[in-house]
């Protein structure tokens, strides 16, 4: 199962993309966007995900090397140009 952390308050929520179930929170900016992949399972794991959470709950926002932020605004970038499913 994919899961995320909330950028803004670090709770566990069901993927990067997802609305925060704790604070309602939703990525909309690139640099949250940025934050929301990056505190994903598919970019992090279980462990690093809990340290991840814990520290934004405790008030420090995660820093980001210069190449995984290249990585993650490509992903952004494909995930714009990418067709709106309606269902």
């Amino acid at each position: 199962m994919k899961q995320a952390v909330c950028f803004s308050c670090g709770e566990v929520k069901p993927g990067a993309l997802a609305r925060c179930p704790l604070c309602g929170k939703l990525p909309e900016s690139d640099e949250d966007l940025l934050l929301s992949l990056a505190l994903s399972s598919r970019n992090l794991g279980g462990v690093s995900l809990e340290v991840a959470g814990r520290d934004i709950k405790e008030g420090r926002r995660p820093r980001l090397d210069e190449q995984t932020l290249d990585r993650l605004r490509a992903q952004i970038e494909e995930f714009k140009k990418a067709p709106i499913v309606k269902r």
